[in-house]
């Protein structure tokens, strides 16, 4: 969980970036022409919006009264590392993926505009396949998907 989710009142926040997409071999159900390897076909505007699971949002509340109640203990000016931290596994957390707009998209046609779609598959999840837009060079998906996240040590 990133650090600055753990002030009281704030329980998400958005990363937002884009990145380049580029032309790959693929294998699956609907393969990639040949001829668009390595080549620039548009740009993903993506979002991610990271939430803390509702106990650790509790605990991080009781810790915070905790301490503005009570007297400064020498357990407390210990470096953090030397602390034992709580155990987080079999906390679930969600992942909100949404896909709203993918921008400069070409066809490798001159003069004709791409009928766009997606595929993403997150970690051992079903691959997530978006509707096919009809001949635009601005996709605008707007589609969501959410996962629940089993929280582990490499996670917190």
């Amino acid at each position: 969980v990133n650090e600055s989710l753990t002030e009281i009142g704030e329980t998400a926040q958005w990363y937002n970036a884009q990145i380049d997409l580029v032309g790959t071999v693929s294998s699956g159900p609907l393969p990639n022409p040949a001829d668009l390897v390595g080549t620039l076909i548009g740009h993903l505007n993506y979002g991610i919006r990271l939430r803390v699971p509702m106990p650790k949002l509790i605990s991080v509340y009781r810790e915070h009264r905790t301490s503005l109640m009570s007297p400064v203990r020498t357990s407390q000016l210990l470096p953090a590392e030397d602390r034992q931290k709580p155990p987080v596994e079999n906390e679930t957390n969600q992942i909100d993926i949404t896909i709203k707009v993918v921008t400069g998209l070409k066809s490798r046609e001159p003069g004709r505009l791409p009928s766009p779609y997606f595929v993403f598959q997150f970690y051992d999840q079903p691959e997530y396949v978006s509707r096919v837009l009809d001949r635009t060079g601005t996709a605008r998906f707007d589609e969501r998907a959410s996962f629940l996240v089993k929280q582990t040590r490499q996670l917190s």
